[in-house]
């Protein structure tokens, strides 16, 4: 066990913990059971196919921009990543705005 003492003489041990729960992020999914009629709670495995499907949706929803250059082959100049990382931050403001004048 690892010690740190304070300089006002208080002590604070970490203890070593090989199976962590808490960096471990867990996802769920609902799937309908047709038996039962009711939607069932799965829980998905780390590092499954369709966790890694899960991360990368994740990430291109918050770069849009690399979403647009690798998946569409679009070069985007600075200013366009901009404005659409603004417009995507924003965009149920400025479609509220646009619903209000037509």
């Amino acid at each position: 066990m690892d010690k740190i003492i304070f300089k006002n003489g208080s002590i604070v041990e970490c203890i070593p913990s090989n199976k962590s729960k808490r960096s471990i992020k867990i996802r769920y999914y609902w799937k309908y059971n047709e038996k039962t009629q009711k939607y069932e709670r799965l829980e998905i495995e780390p590092d499954s196919e369709i966790d890694k499907i899960i991360k990368t949706e994740e990430y291109y929803r918050q770069h849009p921009d690399e979403f647009a250059e690798k998946v569409l082959g679009i070069k985007l100049f600075w200013y366009q990543k901009m404005f659409l990382k603004y417009f995507l931050k924003n965009k149920e403001k400025l479609l509220w705005l646009t619903k209000r004048y037509y």
